[in-house]
């Protein structure tokens, strides 16, 4: 990999996806990490053939603990990516994503791949990605393969979902 690409790819990954530590129990987000920020700081050395031995030294050690994979890269439309498959599970609040609330996914659209009716006569929704999804209410929703759908959060951490704009029901996320 060329260094400028790597270079880039380092900046995007500390800046979209943030670093956490652990502090008295409670979780950090957005601290650079140290490997990276060596490299920033060489950015403060006026003399070029001294900056550019600095970027060389620390752009080595960047790659050598990416290499080990000790620091993760990743594109910002793979980590939003990433957050839409894990929106409704409950996990705790560790921002490994970085961010503030402003970037969290508050809902999400899809498509019915697939759908049941459990033992209670409630909806048992798949949709594209994979995640499933049960109907808590028990309003008779009708679904078919192909309906779109659009959950959001609600009020006290549950969801609230819409096929084709319908009605809306109680919805809880399942573990695939």
């Amino acid at each position: 990999m060329r260094r400028s690409t790597f270079f880039t790819a380092a900046l995007l990954a500390a800046f979209s996806t943030g670093a956490f530590a652990k502090d008295e129990g409670e979780q950090k987000t957005n601290q650079t990490p140290p490997v990276f920020q060596a490299v920033l700081d060489c950015k403060t050395i006026a003399d070029s053939s001294e900056r550019l031995i600095c970027y060389d030294r620390t752009v080595e050690g960047m790659a050598s603990t990416y290499a080990r994979r000790d620091i993760l890269v990743a594109e910002r439309s793979t980590v939003e990516k990433a957050e839409k498959g894990l929106f409704g599970l409950r996990i705790p609040n560790i921002r490994i994503f970085g961010g503030g609330d402003s970037d969290e996914v508050k809902e999400i659209e899809s498509i019915i791949t697939n759908f049941r009716r459990d033992e209670n006569n409630a909806l048992i929704i798949t949709i594209t990605d994979g995640a499933r999804w049960r109907q808590l209410d028990t309003d008779y929703q009708s679904a078919k393969v192909g309906d779109k759908i659009k959950i959001r959060k609600a009020a006290l951490g549950s969801f609230y979902a819409n096929i084709n704009g319908r009605s809306g029901m109680k919805m809880t996320r399942l573990a695939n």
